[in-house]
């Protein structure tokens, strides 16, 4: 039996392959997560989920169908209206990924969900983190710049491969290692999975989650450096 909080609703969750699993899923106003077989007040069971990315997610075995639910997303279409057709994204809007209450959800387009990562603290502090950065980079500043030059230029001859034996770069590089990189410096610096999945062309988000690692050397000397233990 669940405890009823003050002004709680909940709805049942629906998704692909649903009515094949032996529970029912629902979700609250106030962005919790329950299981139950009847009733989701009266035999109903509080869920924690999964954290990816920082972000609260059920993990459900569905036929056919591996894919990651993120519970602010479904909680948004169940209680949310959406704007226009171009407001596909959820926001949270105190940045606290882990605040799933409706107060807190907000759709929103592209452009709006952009400009307010970038006035994350979490953002914030990254770009400080990144500015002082001396481990963990594969490239220096001026090998940066060399890429940049002759990748634009109309007149380039020089395959990638030949790029980076210009430079003395060791690690064998392709046109997919700038995609992956791309994808993996949006993850890090807090960027929406959806959006970096949009910007890929990925089918499932499944495929995204890949390149929410970050560089071992890099959390390595962070874990060094500020944990008073380390």
């Amino acid at each position: 039996m669940i405890k009823q909080l003050s002004g709680e609703s909940w709805k049942p969750l629906q998704f692909p392959g649903w009515k094949q699993l032996r529970k029912r899923y629902a979700l609250s106003t106030n962005g919790r997560v329950a299981s139950y077989t009847d009733d989701v007040v009266q035999d109903g069971k509080l869920l924690n989920g999964s954290l990816t990315t920082g972000y609260k997610t059920l993990n459900l075995h569905r036929p056919g169908n591996n894919g990651t639910l993120y519970i602010h997303r479904e909680i948004a279409k169940l209680f949310l209206k959406k704007v226009s057709p171009k407001h596909k994204y959820v926001i949270h809007v105190n940045h606290n990924k882990t605040d799933n209450s409706v107060k807190n959800l907000k759709w929103a387009t592209l452009e709006d969900m952009i400009d307010h990562q970038q006035k994350s603290p979490a953002k914030i502090a990254y770009k400080k983190v990144q500015a002082n950065r001396t481990v963990g980079l594969k490239l220096t500043a001026n090998q940066v710049k060399t890429i940049k030059t002759t990748l634009g230029s109309k007149s380039r001859k020089q395959t990638i491969k030949q790029l980076a034996e210009k430079i003395s770069l060791k690690k064998q590089i392709s046109p997919h290692t700038f995609r992956h990189s791309f994808a993996t410096h949006l993850i890090e610096g807090g960027a929406d999975l959806r959006a970096v999945q949009e910007m890929l062309g990925h089918e499932s988000i499944t495929t995204t989650e890949i390149y929410t690692h970050l560089d071992r050397d890099f959390l390595r000397a962070s874990i060094l450096k500020h944990h008073p233990r380390a």
